[in-house]
């Protein structure tokens, strides 16, 4: 409260109101005094989480299994072999799994492309259509270049096998 808006305490007012007020800080200390150490604490709790999952995950033995169809090398074998699903190293075995990169994959998965460009003139596609039963005519309009008729066939949606515009 502020002074200009209480009334003229009387003596006996003034010292319950420097009672009240001395209660209220020490009061005031306690609970600031929990929170910061319970904010502590908990950063602390947060801390010593991490170093333990770092040192359990440092200290384990680390799970080696190579998956299904992958390529390893033994430091002993001159080529890759390749190791079946659940298999695991034995005390015998190699204990040491290196994985290599095929670089011959891309001749084996490569796709040559079977489409043909054929590039021709504006007489040379009207004879090809004409050529085809399809006769149209060329209109140039704003750089760009239309025909005056449907020259493809509908995209087929099924059933009609070898009809054309369908794929086979």
């Amino acid at each position: 409260m502020n002074e200009r808006e209480t009334p003229m305490l009387s003596s006996e007012g003034r010292a319950r109101r420097e009672a009240m007020l001395g209660e209220l800080v020490v009061t005031m200390d306690r609970i600031h005094r929990r929170h910061r150490a319970r904010r502590r604490t908990v950063a602390c709790a947060g801390i010593v989480l991490l170093i333990a999952s770092l040192a359990v995950l440092a200290l384990s033995p680390a799970q080696r299994r190579p998956r299904e169809g992958t390529l390893v090398r033994d430091d002993d074998l001159e080529e890759p072999i390749t190791v079946p699903v659940g298999v695991e190293p034995t005390e015998s075995g190699p204990r040491d799994w290196i994985v290599h990169t095929d670089p011959a994959i891309l001749q084996r998965v490569a796709v040559t492309p079977t489409v043909r460009i054929l590039r021709v003139d504006d007489d040379g596609l009207l004879d090809m259509l004409a050529a085809m039963n399809r006769p149209t005519g060329l209109i140039r309009c704003g750089g760009r270049v239309r025909l005056t008729a449907e020259v493809v066939d509908p995209i087929s949606t099924g059933g009609d096998e070898g009809a054309p515009g369908s794929s086979l």
